[in-house]
């Protein structure tokens, strides 16, 4: 992947690839750098090895969680739609996995902090020994 990289995604790659995403997050909204920035090979999101590592680290498809899993997302999300995880969902669900998919108002950010008392819940639940519920099941869809 590097031979793709230009000087600056050098660079970015370098700095970035020790750092948390709670720090990497914020510069993206502030300063977005688009890919094509980082590389001078046009297109470099539709190369082969591009396509290769999209394609194997895709989630869903005839693979599901063997563990209870939640989703959370916004119904506004702009960045990453919802129907992505509604899709995603579906397919987890369809091969019998233990999902839980809570959608809530908002978009990326808003939601970002307004789902995690769920999400910190659900967790908590886990840990205390409660069992996640069986099935599927969601909130907001």
């Amino acid at each position: 992947m590097f031979s793709l990289m230009n000087a600056n995604g050098l660079r970015l790659a370098t700095v970035a690839k020790d750092l948390c995403i709670t720090l990497l997050a914020p510069g993206g909204l502030v300063a977005p750098i688009p890919a094509q920035a980082l590389s001078d090979v046009p297109n470099v999101d539709r190369t082969e090895i591009a396509e290769r590592i999209i394609a194997a680290t895709r989630m869903g498809g005839d693979l599901a969680p063997t563990v209870p899993t939640m989703i959370y997302q916004g119904r506004q999300e702009f960045w990453i739609p919802r129907e992505g995880a509604e899709t995603l969902y579906d397919e987890w669900c369809a091969h019998g996995a233990d999902v839980r998919l809570e959608e809530y108002f908002g978009e990326h950010l808003v939601v970002a902090i307004s789902g995690i008392p769920g999400a910190y819940s659900w967790i908590d639940d886990r840990l205390a020994g409660i069992p996640a519920p069986q099935g599927c099941s969601s909130f907001g869809r």
